[in-house]
């Protein structure tokens, strides 16, 4: 299969920091951490909002095992949005 894909962009001269890096875990029920504190959507909205106040630069990994529902994933996604 032959495949077309785009060029990468510049590479940022900076390494991602840990604390710069915000990280939502997802179980296969649905229960959610941020960080690995327990936390539900809403919550999860707020202490990003918050972060991103102090940080403009954050990034956010979401992380889903394996059998984790996309609804899930897609619910954070379109929340982080």
């Amino acid at each position: 299969m032959k495949l077309d894909l785009p060029s990468g962009g510049e590479v940022d001269p900076e390494p991602l920091r840990p604390e710069d890096v915000a990280t939502i875990e997802i179980d296969p029920a649905g229960n959610m951490r941020l960080d690995k504190k327990p936390l539900d959507l809403s919550q999860i909205v707020q202490a990003l909002n918050n972060m991103h106040a102090q940080k403009k630069d954050l990034v956010i990994h979401i992380r889903g095992d394996e059998n984790t529902p996309y609804k899930h994933i897609a619910a954070v996604v379109d929340a982080c949005q």
